[in-house]
């Protein structure tokens, strides 16, 4: 077995991990976020949850890795996204909250190895985190607006 095969296999059950996890979290969201729309409709807090929802997805979407390589250029975005999703929903669901604070520490950790044994220096300057936040709130607003038809246009500015 080749040093990069072995790597990977090292790899390999902590990202399967790590988006199991991603999707455990994205599933209890989901329900809470019904369950919240059927006994009390709240536009703003369900705004919040809903842009929380989506930023887990597209950080699942980032997670979708097939090479080690692959790794110290992917994970990063999804790290600040979910720390970004963490923060939101530490006043509406704090045991999401945790999940998503651990699950960006161990996605660090994840990177570190990855690059290390690539020998790959890792800079990230935020930018592709920062747009898939802006698709996550967009994705968010509309999902609203489709529940919610009549509402006025809200303040669409990332917090």
């Amino acid at each position: 077995m080749n040093v990069e095969v072995m790597h990977q296999v090292a790899l390999a059950p902590r990202l399967a991990y790590s988006r199991r996890l991603l999707e455990e979290t994205a599933a209890e969201m989901e329900r809470y976020i019904q369950e919240s729309r059927d006994r009390h409709p709240c536009q703003e807090s369900e705004r919040t949850l809903l842009f929380c929802l989506e930023a887990v997805r597209r950080a699942d979407v980032r997670l979708r890795i097939h090479s080690m390589v692959e790794i110290p250029g992917a994970v990063p975005p999804a790290i600040w996204v979910l720390r970004a999703a963490s923060a939101q929903l530490a006043a509406h669901l704090p045991g999401c909250s945790a999940r998503l604070c651990e699950l960006a520490i161990h996605l660090g950790s994840i990177v570190m190895d990855a690059s290390l044994l690539a020998g790959v220096d890792v800079r990230y300057r935020g930018s592709e985190s920062g747009r898939m936040l802006d698709l996550a709130h967009s994705a968010a607003e509309a999902d609203l607006r489709k529940v919610y038809p009549d509402m006025e246009r809200a303040c669409t500015q990332r917090r």
